[in-house]
C-alpha cells in the first residue's frame, strides 16, 4: 500500500511467499485473522502492548487486496473469499462481545498460538519482536 501510494506501479513489484502449502495456510490464516480483529478494535485506545500493534488500516487494505485477487501477491495457497473474512470478523466480533476488554489481549495472542505448532517456537517472544512499544 506504501509503495503505491509512493507511486510505484503495482506490475514493478510482487511478494511471492515461498513454503509447504501448508504453512502458508497457516500464516494466511492467521494474518486475516489478526486483520479481522485490527479492523474489529482498531477504534479502542492503545492501552497495553499487544494492541500497540500499530498497523493502520492498510493492514485490513491489503487483506482485502489480496482476497480480491490482487496480483502484487502470490500465496500458493487458497486465499478464501472477501465473504469468508466478512464471516471471520463476525466470528471473532461475537467472542470478543463474550469477553471482558482485559481479556482482548489474550485473545488477540491465541489467534496466533492456536494456528501454529508452537511446540518449538516461542510464539510470544516472537510477537514481541514485530510490535511496537507502547508510546
Amino acid at each position: 500500500m506504501h509503495l503505491r501510494r509512493a507511486g510505484m506501479p503495482p506490475s514493478a513489484y510482487r511478494l511471492h511467499l515461498e513454503a509447504p502449502v501448508e504453512t502458508v495456510e497457516d500464516v494466511w490464516g492467521i494474518i486475516k485473522s489478526r486483520a479481522a480483529l485490527h479492523h474489529l478494535t482498531s477504534h479502542l485506545p492503545v492501552r497495553n502492548k499487544y494492541r500497540s500493534f500499530r498497523c493502520d488500516d492498510d493492514f485490513v487494505s491489503c487483506v482485502r487486496l489480496i482476497l480480491c485477487g490482487d496480483s502484487t501477491v502470490h500465496l500458493p495457497c487458497p486465499v478464501g473469499t472477501l465473504e469468508e473474512f466478512e464471516e471471520e470478523i463476525g466470528r471473532i466480533s461475537e467472542d470478543l462481545n463474550s469477553l471482558p476488554r482485559n481479556l482482548w489481549e489474550d485473545y488477540g495472542i491465541d489467534l496466533v498460538e492456536r494456528a501454529l505448532d508452537t511446540s518449538m517456537v516461542d510464539v510470544k517472544a516472537i510477537y514481541e519482536l514485530y510490535t511496537d512499544s507502547p508510546a
